[in-house]
């Protein structure tokens, strides 16, 4: 297992690792730290939460499309640095509007909507990153350390922020949050790739969607385990970022619990 980790002697590849563990580290005190500043605005309830977190979840479905277009038409590591900056600027001014004190959902809703769209422009540059760095038999190792800093930042990031909500409040945690997202930007800026981006030979933004679709529709086991994934995670989500939440500020003492 070890020897897997042998991969970071590449320094590309030691960059990207450390920008994505940090970034996704921020990205799991996110969730928690928003929806306490949610649930302590006077007035504020469950549905007031889930309508401000759907703002973000919709900016994500609906700008994942037009990541992926666009993570084939420039280079994917100056993507990511972009992307990374607006989620910073984003996540920035949420901080600053909950740190205020002035906190409204139409606001927030608006800001978490830019975050979200940050966010999923940078995620199918990120997954389409590794093979320029890496290649051969450094691939598959490469690929498994980048997923255990997903989950393990996950896990992680979660447990921090419901401490750091506890002790020094929803704002700035989630400047500590946006914080991530600019040394992540500046850690990949220094990512130099082996290989360049192929193009797109002229296809426009819209034939590269449309065709896009076509094969996804044209593979059934896709779209059905897409389906089943989509219904799975609407479940999840009320149940953990939106009831979850309100029966720990309710029942169990708040965010640390």
């Amino acid at each position: 297992m070890f020897q897997a980790f042998t991969v970071l002697r590449e320094r590309s590849l030691l960059l990207f690792f450390s920008a994505r563990s940090i970034s996704l580290l921020g990205n799991a005190m996110a969730p928690v730290a928003l929806s306490f500043a949610v649930l302590d605005m006077r007035g504020a309830s469950a549905t007031t939460l889930g309508l401000v977190l759907a703002a973000r979840v919709a900016a994500q479905v609906l700008f994942y499309l037009v990541g992926g277009a666009i993570a084939d038409r420039f280079a994917r590591h100056r993507v990511m640095v972009l992307t990374d900056l607006l989620a910073a600027l984003a996540q920035g001014g949420v901080a600053l509007v909950v740190i205020s004190g002035s906190v409204q959902p139409l606001i927030l809703a608006a800001l978490v909507a830019v975050g979200g769209a940050a966010t999923a422009m940078f995620e199918p540059a990120s997954r389409s990153l590794m093979p320029q760095l890496v290649s051969g038999q450094a691939l598959q190792p490469a690929n498994g350390l980048l997923q255990l800093s997903m989950r393990g930042g996950s896990i992680l990031g979660a447990a921090l922020a419901g401490v750091l909500v506890g002790t020094i409040g929803p704002g700035p945690t989630l400047s500590i949050d946006a914080a991530s997202f600019l040394v992540s930007a500046a850690l990949i800026s220094c990512i130099r790739v082996r290989t360049a981006v192929s193009g797109t030979d002229g296809v426009t933004l819209l034939r590269q969607l449309l065709d896009g679709w076509q094969e996804l529709v044209a593979r059934k086991w896709v779209w059905v385990m897409i389906s089943q994934l989509s219904f799975v995670n609407v479940l999840l989500a009320g149940s953990f970022f939106v009831l979850g939440p309100v029966v720990a500020k309710q029942s169990l003492g708040g965010a640390p619990a």
